[in-house]
């Protein structure tokens, strides 16, 4: 999925209420605890496309063999 930094930052905040939210061209992982990973709740990856505040942030998830799915959809 491809979003805008608005659009990321207001999905990531919906799947992890609390954690502050930092978009940056690096990989990031948004770690959870055990207990909501048994629940089934996604672990989510992001990262921006390109340096500058109007950069695209591409979201996808981490498979459990530890790749990950760009191809993820927040719907």
């Amino acid at each position: 999925m491809i979003a805008t930094q608005k659009d990321a930052r207001r999905i990531l905040a919906a799947h992890y209420p609390g954690l502050k939210i930092r978009l940056t061209t690096r990989t990031q992982i948004g770690v959870r605890p055990v207990v909501e990973m048994s629940i089934g709740l996604p672990t989510l990856v992001w990262r921006k496309l390109d340096i500058g505040a109007d950069s695209a942030v591409r979201i996808g998830q981490l498979t459990p063999g530890g790749g990950i799915d760009w191809g993820w959809d927040a719907s």
